[in-house]
């Protein structure tokens, strides 16, 4: 193990650099269809870095649409699509998850966003959407 400050050394790993696990998460019931909404997000603040771990998203049908529309939720950052999420079926109570483990590294300045959007007429979805990481020291 490296002493910290120790001149010339190696550098410390991501994780023991002032590592903080961070959630960014969005759940709703009862969404009527829209266009692709950005539900929340998160911007890595400057002097750190994230390591993406993993996203889950799981969509219910929870009122059947007058017409059926494809159903979306996914989590991505501006180059990467980190989990992506379709529901397709009129069926209340259907139910649709996916959960995706990833390892990347965004930097400073860089959003990431969970973001649904449902083509039906008519019809209402609840929606479960996580995306978490671990903040770091640069």
């Amino acid at each position: 193990m490296p002493r910290v400050g120790f001149p010339g050394g190696p550098r410390l790993e991501y994780y023991d650099r002032n590592p903080a696990p961070g959630l960014v998460s969005w759940t709703a019931d009862g969404i009527a269809p829209h266009g692709a909404t950005i539900r929340a997000s998160y911007t890595v603040p400057t002097g750190k870095k994230a390591l993406i771990v993993g996203g889950t998203a799981m969509m219910m049908r929870a009122t059947a649409a007058t017409t059926l529309g494809r159903a979306r939720a996914y989590g991505a950052t501006p180059t990467s699509i980190v989990f992506d999420l379709f529901h397709k079926s009129n069926t209340v109570d259907s139910l649709q998850q996916v959960v995706s483990a990833v390892s990347y590294v965004i930097y400073a300045g860089i959003t990431t966003s969970l973001v649904t959007a449902d083509a039906s007429t008519g019809g209402t979805i609840d929606y479960n959407v996580y995306l978490t990481y671990t903040e770091f020291s640069a």
